[in-house]
């Protein structure tokens, strides 16, 4: 199961990349791609703190998923242990979206 643990990880990196990329980035980081994909920037008071906020939120999703992933290395295929990170990133995945909706979107944007 440590191959599947591996997976898991890069998984969590990419978020850790995010979040470094927003550290990193002079214009307002959006938030997954929606407002990439539209090519609008954000309105934000102040775009550093912004960005800090939102590299916070992407590397604490990605220690979550690091941490959710752990009973991986434990268990066997097919057993009750893969209910934690099956259960458990979405339920992250919601907490991320809804801490970003009211704590940093609506402290930040303009």
């Amino acid at each position: 199961m440590l191959i599947v643990f591996c997976v898991w990880s890069l998984s969590s990196l990419l978020f850790v990349v995010f979040g470094i990329c927003a550290l990193l980035a002079k214009k307002p980081m959006p938030f997954w791609t929606h407002d990439w994909a539209n090519d609008k920037e954000i309105n934000v008071s102040d775009v550093k703190a912004y960005n800090k906020a939102v590299a916070l939120l992407y590397f604490i999703y990605a220690f979550t998923i690091l941490i959710l992933g752990v009973p991986m290395l434990f268990s066997r295929q097919n057993s009750a242990g893969f209910i934690i990170p099956v259960l458990g990133l979405p339920i992250a995945s919601i907490l991320m979206i809804a801490v970003y909706v009211t704590c940093i979107e609506a402290k930040y944007r303009r």
